[in-house]
């Protein structure tokens, strides 16, 4: 017995001194996983978690006599197609929240005067006559058309503004993307026009254009303007149904999905 107390004794005694000399292993707490957010193109710090899209048609004062009465039950199928892409793409991460501007828009300038660069898609600078203009008048507090409008989405969503422009091109710069309404209403472009559409909306979402321009030589030395796909998605490829594209994966990494 005094030979198991003794041992006993020895134990707890070298215990203590490896406490006292080593220290208590410490375990490091575990980090809880945290989800990516979705958020703009290469710039985690702008939340894209909600997006309130405003919807404008835009038609230019010489204009006024080919502008359809009924754009908004028009454009809406389109929008519709749009969330529904966006929330597969962004597997639910982020979500669509549109509204239209309840009247027509009509330009202060000629068709002309906005078409400077709307049909170079490549260029950023393209949409910005109409974009200031569209900002002075119904975006800022004292325009001839400005009206104050909740949104359904909350607060800290992102403002996308689309303008369906009656007249040619599109193109997207900062969080501003224009479409000509030809894309969304003419034969030529049915299958294909919410492609069109969504492509220019992701501009606003600060997406690069998946196509490289270049120009093929004739013998001649006759140059026409190509486009050289760099990716078949949507920011590459638009002259598909928006059923067959995709947002490329390594676009999709670069918004936290």
């Amino acid at each position: 017995m005094k030979k198991i107390f003794t041992t006993f004794f020895f134990l707890i005694i070298s215990l203590a001194g490896l406490t006292f000399f080593v220290g208590v292993s410490k375990v490091e707490p575990i980090i809880p996983f945290q989800a990516s957010k979705a958020h703009l193109y290469g710039n985690p710090d702008i939340s894209i978690e909600e997006i309130s899209l405003m919807v404008a048609y835009f038609v230019t004062r010489d204009r006024t006599g080919s502008e359809i009465k009924n754009w908004k039950e028009v454009i809406e199928p389109h929008l519709k197609e749009l969330q529904e892409f966006h929330n597969l793409q962004l597997s639910g991460k982020s979500k669509i929240f549109y509204e239209f501007y309840p009247e027509i828009v009509v330009g202060e300038k000629k068709g002309k005067d906005y078409e400077i660069n709307t049909m170079s898609h490549s260029s950023p600078e393209a949409i910005i006559p109409v974009t200031e203009e569209i900002s002075r008048r119904v975006l800022k507090t004292g325009g001839d058309l400005y009206v104050h409008k909740e949104g359904k989405a909350s607060d800290d969503a992102r403002q996308v503004y689309l303008i369906v422009f009656e007249g040619e091109g599109g193109a997207g710069n900062g969080n501003f993307s224009l479409i000509s309404r030809e894309y969304l209403t003419e034969d030529g472009y049915k299958s294909f026009g919410t492609t069109f559409l969504a492509h220019e909306f992701y501009h606003a979402l600060g997406l690069p254009d998946n196509y490289q321009q270049s120009f093929y030589v004739y013998g001649d030395s006759q140059k026409i303007p190509i486009s050289v796909l760099t990716a078949e998605d949507i920011m590459g490829r638009v002259r598909v149904p928006i059923r067959n594209s995709y947002i490329d994966r390594e676009i999709l990494k670069k918004m936290g999905i």
